[in-house]
């Protein structure tokens, strides 16, 4: 599924299940209000951190009006202080996607809080993610957002670092994003041939559909025919 993340998806589709009378949570009130939690967005006037722009130059070109993007379209982000003004549109996928760069002062994939501020269930999840928590809180993030039909699918990744370089799913063959320096990529197949894209933006999409709907199993960034680095290898698989 585009998108799929493998920390904290069972648990926090656990906090959306309708809770009991004894398991509502306590009123929030005003001394919870400053504990990060996923899709708040930065104060005003927040710039992209300098290492973002460093890694991915799209980042540090003027935002358009085509680039923005409402509160109300990042929230659930797993990411916290995001900067509204460093929000690039990137491209349109073969689905009809709109797929925006969301940069973001905060790694967080679930909410840090007092146990005071959390439902029962909720502090269960907490005290066994919080070491993580904390340590992804202390790096930047890079988020990739697609918008179809009026909903969003999105993902978050620590930053610097190799950031959703391979996404695909139900037609879209493939898209991803890549940092400076790298001009063009070649995704590979199992059956169909390669394909050869260009990088625009920091960003490539596959704009075809293959007959045979096979998902992608190997991407190299290049450099003209030099292999800069082999992001994922197709491997075939031994029959024997």
């Amino acid at each position: 599924m585009i998108f799929a993340r493998f920390v904290t998806m069972m648990a926090v589709a656990a906090l959306f299940a309708a809770p009991s009378a004894a398991a509502r949570a306590p009123s929030p009130g005003r001394s919870c209000s400053s504990f990060p939690a996923p899709g708040t967005i930065a104060p005003a006037g927040t710039q992209t951190p300098a290492g973002l722009v460093a890694e991915y130059g799209v980042l540090g070109q003027r935002q358009r009006p085509v680039d923005q993007l409402s509160p109300a379209q990042l929230k659930g982000l797993p990411a916290s202080g995001i900067v509204m003004s460093g929000i690039r549109f990137l491209a349109v996928t073969p689905s009809g996607a709109l797929v925006y760069v969301v940069p973001a002062e905060h790694h967080l994939t679930f909410r840090l809080a007092p146990d005071r501020c959390l439902r029962p269930a909720e502090q269960a999840i907490e005290h066994s993610l919080r070491p993580f928590l904390e340590q992804e809180y202390t790096h930047h993030a890079v988020c990739l957002l697609a918008l179809l039909y009026g909903r969003a699918t999105s993902t978050c990744s620590a930053a610097p670092g190799t950031a959703d370089p391979l996404v695909y799913g139900p037609g879209n063959p493939g898209f991803g994003l890549v940092p400076n320096g790298v001009p063009r990529v070649q995704l590979s197949f199992m059956s169909d041939p390669s394909l050869y894209i260009a990088v625009q933006r920091n960003f490539w999409v596959a704009n075809v559909v293959w007959a045979t709907g096979a998902a992608p199993c190997g991407l190299d960034w290049l450099d003209g025919w030099v292999v800069l680095r082999t992001v994922k290898s197709c491997r075939k698989i031994d029959t024997d």
